[in-house]
């Protein structure tokens, strides 16, 4: 078979074809631009995409971090209000127990029927101490002198002092005004009390603690606190002022 040969281009076919070969190649060469830009945009918007689920994760953690914390607060708070109302509860009680008490130790002082007094005298509106010491009465002992100095024990017992004090059996006797404070008493109770001549007092119905005011023969102010009673005996503390000055 005999080898044929193709004519040579023309001049203008030359031009042609250089033609559609550069316009091929300008279209390849957007082509080429054109993915390198959606590429790149590819790419931004997939790090776009990456920092915006970090940011979620980060504000979903922190979310869950200040949620955990208010929680923790939250059962601080309860746990703080349950022992303020445990407290409360308890203080309540207390007072629901001291007013009771109050109240049961008001009619007890109601039922003595005596007079109740502050255990202590306002300063600087008493005379001085003349003497003070105990003193025990049994159908025995002498009478005895509640102006008697601080140096006689005996309270006048031995003799030359006037009469105060009687003896005690079944009954405690006395020559000088008195009054009974059923609980403690001061100068100042005795001053405000009414005191009486010849009363008896009955030992069954005494009580250590009770305070028998003395007026006494030369005109002083005696205390004469209960310590003990016993069945024909009584002990006291005595005590006995000066004169006013």
């Amino acid at each position: 078979m005999a080898n044929t040969k193709r004519a040579p281009l023309t001049e203008d076919q030359l031009k042609l074809k250089t033609a559609r070969t550069q316009r091929w190649t300008a279209t390849f060469g957007a082509l080429g631009a054109i993915m390198t830009l959606v590429a790149a945009g590819l790419g931004i918007y997939a790090t776009i995409q990456t920092q915006q689920k970090e940011e979620a994760q980060t504000v979903a953690s922190t979310a869950q971090d200040q949620s955990a914390a208010a929680t923790d607060q939250v059962a601080a708070i309860s746990s703080a209000s349950a022992s303020v109302a445990d407290e409360r509860d308890k203080l309540q009680s207390e007072n629901s127990r001291l007013t009771t008490e109050n109240s049961s130790l008001a009619e007890q002082i109601k039922d003595l029927g005596g007079t109740t007094a502050v255990s202590t005298d306002p300063p600087g509106q008493v005379p001085e101490i003349r003497h003070k010491g105990p003193i025990t009465v049994t159908p025995k002992t002498g009478y005895a002198d509640l102006d008697s100095p601080s140096n006689d024990l005996q309270w006048g017992r031995n003799g030359g002092g006037t009469k105060d004090l009687g003896t005690a059996a079944v009954n405690q006797t006395f020559f000088s005004k008195t009054s009974l404070i059923k609980g403690n008493a001061t100068y100042t109770t005795c001053q405000a009390a009414t005191l009486e001549s010849g009363l008896r007092y009955e030992l069954a119905s005494m009580k250590p603690g009770w305070t028998i005011c003395v007026y006494t023969s030369d005109g002083r102010t005696s205390t004469m606190k209960i310590t003990e009673i016993k069945s024909q005996s009584i002990s006291y503390f005595v005590t006995t002022w000066e004169l006013p000055g």
